[in-house]
């Protein structure tokens, strides 16, 4: 954290000559960093995660989670959010190989690089999280039908268990991570940037709601995603502004302009492999499969689409989520 500071604190020139009141160090580290630490010392006191769960996405009548093998979060949110990602990642990389033969793409090269930096690291650094955590998934919960006692977030974890990985949250984490593209664009696009802003944390939060809704993940563990892809793309742009003359964060008078970086013309070639090879994955068939499966094993009829609330009337009448 003080080699961020330091970092960020160099930035404020910057920021001075922008004519901005507030010093950029304030605005986008000590004010992110303050919620951060004071919003996981609530999670860690309180109940807050539990209590959510139950208000909204375990079904305790019927012991299930509202999203668990649903169309809308296995395979919409989850896979191919998943994918819409890595169709991300893969155009980031096609603007990095046309570069060396489009000049329009060469001078894309470096934001291209920053943004792919970006995002290979906060998923990385997210998912390497995971795995030191090891913090249990809601689901392995058993106040939500699973066999792990419910630990708080500090808390030492009990023995006699497989070590867990579900904190923070790596599939909302890589929707905040494209964090990166507002602070690509922040000096030279700022309206575009805030655009990018909101897409970001848009992404993310619809991402979050999808795995809370499974039963994969507390907000607590989506939360902390979101400030490490935050935090990662604040301390990545720190370092890039300060190369000399980088042309993605270039001064007034340069000839490259951020917001052309990633261009529709240069990547979209390149993106339609993703394409075809995200549209020919046989996930969703086998969801279908396994929800049919269920919904038999209940007593209901199969049927693609159904929703849980229709499992709720068969079981007693009973609807309080739609």
């Amino acid at each position: 954290m003080r080699s961020l500071a330091s970092s960020v604190a160099a930035h404020d020139v910057l920021t001075a000559q922008r004519g901005a009141t507030i010093p950029f160090r304030i605005t986008h580290f000590a004010l992110p960093l303050a919620a951060f630490v004071a919003l996981m010392l609530l999670f860690a006191s309180t109940s807050i995660d539990v209590n959510l769960a139950h208000a909204w996405a375990y079904d305790d009548a019927l012991q299930v989670w509202v999203g668990r093998r649903h169309w809308w979060a296995d395979v919409l949110l989850h896979r191919d959010g998943r994918d819409a990602i890595l169709l991300v990642i893969l155009a980031l990389l096609g603007t990095l190989a046309t570069g060396f033969f489009s000049a329009r793409a060469r001078a894309a090269r470096r934001t291209a690089a920053y943004v792919l930096v970006t995002i290979v690291l906060s998923c990385g650094l997210i998912g390497g999280l995971k795995h030191v955590t090891n913090i249990a998934c809601p689901w392995d919960l058993q106040d939500f039908g699973g066999q792990r006692p419910h630990v708080a977030l500090f808390d030492a974890r009990p023995l006699g268990f497989e070590p867990a990985a579900c904190f923070p949250g790596a599939h909302s984490g890589s929707g905040f991570s494209l964090f990166a593209f507002y602070f690509a664009l922040r000096d030279r696009r700022p309206r575009a940037a805030r655009v990018a802003l909101w897409v970001s944390l848009a992404v993310g939060t619809l991402f979050a709601f999808g795995q809370e809704a499974r039963g994969a993940h507390f907000l607590s563990h989506d939360v902390c995603s979101a400030f490490v892809a935050w935090f990662v793309a604040l301390a990545t742009y720190s370092a890039w502004v300060q190369r000399p003359t980088p042309d993605c964060f270039a001064p007034a008078g340069h000839d490259f302009t951020p917001g052309r970086a990633i261009s529709p013309s240069a990547v979209t070639p390149l993106a339609l492999p993703g394409i075809v090879w995200l549209y020919r994955e046989p996930e969703a068939d086998g969801y279908v499969q396994l929800e049919d499966a269920d919904r038999q094993s209940q007593g209901t009829p199969p049927h693609r689409w159904h929703h849980v609330r229709d499992a709720r009337a068969t079981a007693g009448g009973q609807r309080t989520h739609g």
